[in-house]
């Protein structure tokens, strides 16, 4: 049964036989194609799958973009108010990887990514029976998988 997964966890990754990953810029190029393991895709998959990981990629362009509006307006705000506009880099760094690993964990990134898969697949038409026949699980990363 082939499945299409974006970002996989890592317990995604560790039953995945193969993956697929795009690197994508916001003006809809694809800049590098990775495919690793030993599942075979067509062509017209591979486009599939490529046009998903604009959409991804516009998705998340945008919303880096709202996130760092959003932090520069904090930043004014602290400047306004006379406190330090700064935020220490290695406390950030060491918080998110905090935050990551918990979601990990505990599965609640899980959730999230869950949606975006199901989403994913709407946008991708689901897997024809005839290739899930064929080949066995794939697995992705950046912006789209398999």
């Amino acid at each position: 049964d082939v499945h299409v997964v974006i970002d996989p966890s890592r317990k995604e990754t560790s039953v995945a036989q193969g993956e697929i990953s795009f690197t994508v810029n916001k003006h809809k190029e694809i800049c590098a194609i990775h495919k690793s393991g030993g599942i075979p895709l067509r062509p017209s998959k591979i486009l599939k799958y490529a046009n998903a990981a604009i959409v991804q990629a516009q998705k998340l362009t945008a919303q880096l973009e709202k996130e760092l509006a959003r932090e520069e307006k904090e930043q004014q705000a602290r400047s306004r108010r006379g406190e330090s506009v700064y935020t220490n880099p290695a406390a950030a760094f060491v918080e998110n990887i905090s935050r990551v690993t918990q979601e990990e964990e505990t599965d609640v990134g899980g959730e999230s990514a869950a949606a975006a898969n199901d989403e994913m697949k709407d946008e991708l038409g689901g897997a024809d029976e005839k290739q899930a026949a064929e080949t066995p699980t794939e697995k992705g990363t950046t912006s789209t998988d398999k």
